[in-house]
């Protein structure tokens, strides 16, 4: 846990910069959330079925990054090698579908976010979160391949990186 929680040395700055401006999206999204269902009621009123889908979203998506998490034992908030730990490729459980699971439950929760305060203003920044989302593995990735011993032979294997059999 300590592993996962702290910046290391090593991480990338991309990384870092990426990890910021993710954070800085989503918290422009929740204030504009509350101003927009909380105060101003810019939106329409969604029907219940709506926060429905979005605390299952919610859910699948959590559900989706812990199970991610837990498999993982390298699994770490930010992209970097490590060798201090000797580090491995984990390609078993949801990895065998994708090779980023835990950016999967992510997106998935993020997307969920707009449906739960019943805010369509903050589909616009959890767009830009979602979008970084999809930025970040395809840099993970290129990482990965040049500094993990056998990741590329991984991503020959599992040719996904966030949706099976499509993307």
């Amino acid at each position: 846990m300590s592993e996962r929680s702290k910046v290391e040395q090593g991480a990338k700055l991309w990384d870092k910069i990426i990890l910021g401006l993710s954070g800085v999206s989503y918290l422009i999204s929740v204030v504009l959330a509350g101003f927009d269902s909380g105060r101003f009621h810019w939106s329409p009123s969604f029907r219940w079925t709506i926060y429905a889908a979005g605390v299952a979203m919610t859910l699948a998506g959590q559900i989706l990054f812990l199970g991610a998490r837990k498999e993982n034992n390298f699994f770490s908030s930010v992209v970097r090698i490590q060798t201090d730990r000797g580090q491995t490729v984990c390609d078993t459980g949801v990895y065998k579908l994708v090779r980023h699971p835990g950016y999967s439950g992510m997106i998935l929760s993020l997307a969920a976010i707009p449906l739960q305060t019943g805010s369509v203003w903050s589909f616009i920044p959890i767009a830009a979160a979602i979008i970084l989302l999809f930025v970040r593995p395809h840099l993970e990735d290129e990482t990965l391949k040049k500094e993990l011993s056998g990741y590329t032979d991984y991503a020959e294997k599992t040719k996904q990186r966030l949706i099976p059999k499509i993307w």
